[in-house]
């Protein structure tokens, strides 16, 4: 499947900013918000959160308030980065 201007334009403006409304977001692509609500996910990860924690016990205290206090997630697999020459994620598209 390849990404047309709408799906281009999407995936730019989540990567400048995630929490943008899907009204919003709609309004900026010029469609409709059930266009921008049709994402599908395939293979291993549903999503992937990228934080930022100044000790290895904020990370666990913010794993266990937002992963496991309330069950909502299944299951969670951490990968750490012991040093950082770069903090960007935005992909260009």
């Amino acid at each position: 499947m390849e990404l047309d201007r709408i799906d281009l334009q999407i995936l730019n403006l989540l990567q400048e900013d995630a929490t943008i409304p899907l009204r919003r977001l709609a309004e900026q692509v010029h469609a409709s918000a059930a266009t921008c609500q049709r994402y599908e996910v395939a293979g291993e990860y549903d999503f992937m959160l990228v934080v930022t924690a100044t000790s290895m016990e904020d990370f666990q205290a913010f794993t266990r308030r937002v992963f496991t206090s309330t069950n909502n997630v299944n299951n969670y697999k951490s990968l750490l980065a012991m040093g950082c020459s770069k903090f960007e994620t935005k992909v260009p598209l």
